[in-house]
């Protein structure tokens, strides 16, 4: 499987489904040595215009945070109050 030193992750972890969200994380993870995150935190605008949800997993900067840690170090994060910024390192 193709591996990188670096990788992005940008408006993508809330539009996986909650359950499905380690599985996704343990793959990009896997893929990478180094992670950078931008998760948006809040709902999003457009599901009445569609029907339902795009955010499907809508959680806040701490759950990401324990999430994150348990597929390598998160040796920087922020909290927008919107969106969160994590880099994960593998060990």
């Amino acid at each position: 499987p193709p591996h990188a030193h670096y990788g992005i992750c940008c408006d993508v972890m809330e539009h996986i489904p909650t359950a499905d969200v380690p599985t996704v994380l343990r793959n990009i993870t896997d893929a990478a040595d180094n992670v950078f995150f931008q998760i948006s935190t809040v709902p999003d605008d457009f599901c009445c215009m569609i029907g339902g949800p795009l955010h499907l997993t809508v959680e806040p900067h701490a759950w990401w945070h324990e999430q994150l840690q348990q597929f390598g170090d998160v040796t920087f994060e922020r909290d927008f109050g919107d969106a969160s910024v994590f880099l994960v390192r593998q060990e």
